[in-house]
């Protein structure tokens, strides 16, 4: 029964990523164009799937913890992490719903690797569009000490 809840976990966490990246593929596109509405709403929309993608995660991690205390494998007293519950306890699985758990798991931690590549996209986006309007901005105070005759054009 628990195998279930911990596949419903893992497939609504891998929803939510995909959403993040469509999101993080959309932000590409708003920052280039400069659409300061539309970078409002994605990052609405972001801040939205973060929130729902922590409430998964802190379910999941109640879900393990209690698979850990049904079978008595505490601890310490500190929550155990969904990779050492599978890989360590594959005893206490159905082999074949194991895989499927370990396949999505897999998945989900690809998808989080391009979502990660795509926010460094984006952080670098926003990082050279930043500096191109100071740049600019410092040009135009430049230009504007200067006399009409010693301008560059």
């Amino acid at each position: 029964m628990m195998e279930k809840e911990l596949y419903d976990m893992l497939q609504k966490e891998d929803k939510i990523i995909l959403s993040l990246i469509s999101a993080a593929k959309f932000k590409q596109k708003v920052i280039v164009q400069n659409d300061f509405g539309g970078l409002e709403r994605v990052n609405a929309n972001e801040s939205t799937l973060l929130s729902n993608l922590d409430k998964i995660s802190r379910s999941q991690q109640k879900l393990v913890s209690r698979l850990f205390e049904i079978n008595s494998l505490k601890e310490n007293g500190k929550p155990r992490i969904l990779s050492i519950l599978v890989n360590e306890y594959k005893e206490l699985f159905n082999p074949d719903k194991l895989k499927k758990i370990n396949e999505l798991r897999l998945k989900v931690r690809n998808r989080v690797k391009e979502l990660t590549g795509l926010n460094h996209q984006n952080r670098f986006l926003i990082e050279h569009a930043s500096s191109l309007v100071k740049e600019t901005i410092s040009l135009l105070l430049k230009s504007r000490k200067t006399s009409l005759i010693d301008r560059k054009i």
